[in-house]
């Protein structure tokens, strides 16, 4: 085990947790709201989540990338696959899901209903991808 594995792990399982949090507890909270209500806690919740998940998704980038480059077979596979699905959390959340949702707290789409189900939708995607790579970090990490 490298010095790169417990930053790995212990990254891509807070991160996992945080958004399996907003995809269980959050979003069928949110869908139930009034609209005004929604952008508000919305807005409330997601001002908390966007100074922490950053640094939990670049912690956990730069870990497995470290943990992939010093390590071999399979363990150099599941951190690469580690790397990878964080690598694509970080990029769909900036080219997508936060242009996204600061429309929607902003009240600048076109239909709230559609931006909100397209917003809710991602995020349900990007919860999956972080459980399918803790799962790789925690298997590379045995």
């Amino acid at each position: 085990m490298s010095g790169w594995t417990l930053p790995m792990v212990v990254g891509a399982g807070v991160f996992s947790i945080t958004a399996g949090y907003f995809a269980v507890i959050r979003i069928p909270q949110w869908r139930s709201m009034p609209v005004p209500a929604f952008r508000t806690d919305f807005d409330r919740w997601l001002a908390w989540a966007d100074r922490v998940q950053p640094a939990l998704v670049v912690m956990t980038l730069v870990a497995a990338s470290g943990s992939a480059a010093t390590s071999q077979g399979n363990t150099r596979a599941l951190a690469t696959l580690t790397a990878a699905g964080f690598a694509t959390i970080l990029s769909g959340s900036l080219a997508i899901l936060l242009p996204l949702q600061r429309r929607i707290v902003a009240d600048r789409v076109a239909n709230i209903d559609r931006a909100r189900v397209r917003w809710f939708r991602g995020h349900v995607a990007r919860t999956a991808v972080a459980v399918v790579s803790f799962s790789a970090a925690m298997l590379a990490a045995l």
